[in-house]
């Protein structure tokens, strides 16, 4: 009698994913945010109210009210007219100065005892970045490494379709691969920060 076959036993390998729902409570618009597994942080907690709009120029109005009678002054909000230039600043023109950086400003800035407003008389801020920026790529010719130069051409539409394209050359491009940048941002000490959970927002 012939011994039976042996059976071939395949190992299995079991990945158990373990799915811990979170749901985030609903916002001032009624938003909330539903994650397949609790995530390390939510970016959102840390935003300002104030971060979430752009106010316009300023619009303030003026110091007096005709009131057909006599001219009437209207209380300032602001302690004083320093304040007030600030805060005027900050709500006209670009809407990327946050709180903090305003804060930074004057305490860091203004505040510092180095710091001599008779010292920007003239000031340009386009010239003194480039006078930097002339200055780094002579100390430090390695930054230029980082970079990868070429010349590109362009075609330009003429506008009308019996015409053809016109071709324009641009020399010495220099531009950093994406690739790079990416990698540069995942292995900088700020990638802890990071929020890599994906959700649904509802």
């Amino acid at each position: 009698m012939s011994a039976p076959p042996e059976i071939a036993v395949i190992p299995r390998v079991l990945r158990l994913i373990v799915w811990n729902q979170f749901q985030t409570r609903l916002n001032a618009f009624g938003l909330w945010k539903d994650y397949l597994y609790r995530p390390s942080q939510d970016p959102d907690t840390i935003i300002m109210a104030e971060d979430l709009y752009c106010p316009g120029p300023n619009t303030s109005m003026d110091s007096t009210i005709d009131l057909g009678l006599h001219e009437t002054e209207v209380p300032s909000p602001y302690k004083n007219k320093s304040i007030e230039l600030v805060i005027d600043w900050q709500n006209s023109g670009s809407c990327a100065k946050s709180n903090e950086e305003i804060n930074r400003l004057v305490h860091d800035v203004l505040h510092h005892p180095d710091f001599h407003l008779e010292e920007l008389e003239h000031f340009n801020v386009a010239y003194k970045n480039h006078k930097v920026d002339v200055a780094d790529s002579e100390e430090n010719p390695s930054f230029l490494l980082s970079f990868t130069h070429t010349n590109i051409s362009i075609n330009v539409p003429s506008g009308s379709k019996l015409t053809t394209p016109r071709s324009f050359s641009i020399p010495g491009l220099y531009y950093c691969k994406i690739t790079s940048l990416i990698q540069e941002s995942f292995q900088s000490p700020i990638f802890r920060h990071f929020h890599l959970s994906p959700f649904n927002l509802y």
